[in-house]
């Protein structure tokens, strides 16, 4: 079977030979239909700014050196086509799932545990369910950190933002604004329930904000780009808790962006506002099976549209294509899809 591996920094994926996994009897094996590039983690990953998925899930928070070859994909949807005895309690052959914690995605089959699985109904697509992974931390975070009748900032309007925006959306906040350099983003982040759009590149991101909210600053910062001038920000974009006027809720920053480098910022702004800071790794059930199936329901829902956020496509054979496109930034892409599964290749049907 085909297989997606990096053998290391600097280096675009190759596709080699191995075998199909072998399950335990607490596993499954599933034939994948479409995995998607994390945009951050995979990139980041060639970029020397992420360790390989599968070490993350170790515990590494550096590149160790056995990481390499790295195999690439924790993004992806597909069929079970066989169970292990244990498993089959829940699971069946011609299931139709999506996956968590999974590290060898961008293969013909993978093999999981039936936690890391959530069964898909038939009104979600193939292509639909392979970011739900990435919906399932993105959303946990905002239902975290974002109250019904809040306003709510969110910084970066890529996959992770523009899911962010309909989550928060689905929250009941009452104002969300957004910012994103690419106006493509921008305009697809007002389609899918952005009440004000910003460009950093021409705007203050930090004086419209405080324009916008009489100087009060936003209940909740969402920060999805990963990038140490967007953090740095988020202190001065939150607003300051007023206890003498009544104990309100402290402001809240939400940090899903990954970002490797260190970020200095204003510490003592953020002691003063009294604000929380809360990560994606800190939420109840961010990375859950409980989280991945609350993502599931609410793309069944149609609360929460995947579909836009589907830019492009590209067979297995051209993963390294795949990710020029995304380094290079030849034009503009979301969310993009590998798909190992030739047969379904032209069902594969991209944003509306």
């Amino acid at each position: 079977m085909k297989r997606v591996f990096l053998d290391g920094l600097g280096r675009l994926p190759v596709v080699r030979d191995v075998e199909v996994p072998e399950i335990t009897d607490e596993e499954v094996l599933i034939k994948v239909k479409v995995a998607s590039i994390c945009n951050l983690t995979d990139v980041h990953t060639i970029e020397g700014t992420h360790p390989p998925h599968h070490v993350w899930a170790e515990g590494y928070l550096r590149t160790p050196a056995h990481a390499w070859p790295a195999p690439l994909g924790h993004e992806s949807a597909g069929e079970v086509v066989k169970v292990g005895k244990y498993a089959a309690r829940e699971f069946a052959p011609g299931d139709r799932v999506c996956t968590i914690h999974a590290s060898e995605t961008m293969s013909e089959y993978v093999k999981a545990r039936p936690e890391w699985l959530a069964k898909l109904p038939d009104s979600v697509s193939y292509e639909e369910a392979s970011p739900i992974e990435l919906l399932s931390w993105v959303n946990i975070l905002v239902e975290d950190t974002v109250r019904p009748g809040t306003v709510v900032a969110i910084l970066g309007q890529g996959s992770s933002g523009l899911m962010a925006t309909q989550c928060a959306k689905v929250a009941g906040a009452r104002r969300i604004i957004v910012s994103d350099p690419v106006r493509e983003k921008r305009e697809l982040a007002l389609k899918l329930g952005a009440d004000i759009a910003l460009d950093p590149t021409s705007q203050d991101i930090v004086k419209e904000i405080e324009r916008l909210t009489d100087g009060k600053g936003v209940d909740t910062v969402v920060e999805c780009a990963g990038i140490p001038d967007t953090i740095r920000i988020c202190t001065q974009l939150v607003r300051k808790r007023e206890p003498h006027l009544g104990g309100t809720r402290p402001g809240t920053i939400a940090v899903f962006g990954a970002c490797w480098d260190p970020v200095p910022f204003d510490f003592f702004e953020l002691h003063f506002k009294g604000a929380h800071v809360v990560t994606a790794g800190a939420t109840t059930l961010g990375y859950t099976k409980a989280g991945l199936q609350r993502g599931v329901d609410l793309v069944a829902s149609g609360q929460i549209k995947m579909r836009p956020l589907l830019t492009h496509k590209f067979y297995i054979d051209d993963v390294a294509e795949a990710f020029k496109l995304l380094m290079e930034k030849r034009e503009p892409a979301v969310k993009v899809l590998i798909v190992p599964d030739k047969e379904y290749f032209d069902h594969v049907r991209l944003g509306d």
